[in-house]
């Protein structure tokens, strides 16, 4: 029967824990010392792990509780003092300044040119929740096939604009075809301002 060896994860999750508390001010020379000594057994134990053996992390070498930038859910944890908290916290202070900034969308002028008729915005409209629904559900492919499956869908709908593969090809009134560019612009404008993200 196969057992999971769990010490490839705890040894080096116990090891960074050991590590913020050295970092931590006001942590004594003796302490220090035992830190310092745990952390060479964590190591010897995770390579000994990696080489296949069944080892396990004694109890006195594991951790009660982690530093809270290592996000170990399901565990208790506590708000680190170290440098690797308070790098952490700049950190995700910043992410959280950049978020909150309004990203300023601006509209092209030359697309706001030609009303679209009713029909040809509920059109688009339709065909642009459809290729929303779609493109959620490339997400999760790998790098290589989601590109090769975005640009699909993003010919596909490109062929229903033109009917055709390239706007040179088509055989369509250029004025129609404008008329319906104008109105995808708008209406993924309209989602964009909304959301206020150029990804949408």
């Amino acid at each position: 029967m196969f057992i999971p060896n769990y010490t490839k994860g705890l040894a080096p999750d116990c090891w960074l824990a050991h590590m913020d508390r050295l970092l931590t001010e006001g942590v004594d020379q003796d302490e220090k010392k035992s830190i310092v000594e745990n952390m060479i057994k964590l190591v010897d134990l995770y390579y000994a792990a990696l080489d296949g053996h069944k080892v396990d992390v004694d109890r006195h070498l594991r951790v009660k509780a982690y530093p809270h930038f290592m996000e170990k859910k399901g565990f208790e944890s506590y708000h680190s003092s170290s440098i690797l908290g308070r790098i952490y916290d700049e950190t995700e202070e910043i992410i959280a300044q950049q978020c909150d900034e309004q990203i300023q969308i601006t509209t092209l002028p030359c697309f706001s040119e030609v009303e679209a008729t009713p029909e040809c915005t509920s059109l688009w409209e339709h065909r642009y929740q459809e290729y929303l629904t779609k493109s959620r559900g490339l997400f999760d492919l790998g790098k290589e096939e989601k590109n090769d499956e975005f640009q699909k869908l993003y010919q596909h709908y490109k062929h229903l604009l033109y009917d055709a593969d390239e706007l040179e090809e088509t055989s369509r009134d250029l004025s129609d075809v404008f008329m319906e560019a104008c109105a995808i612009y708008r209406i993924v404008y309209e989602r964009a301002w909304c959301t206020r993200s150029v990804s949408s």
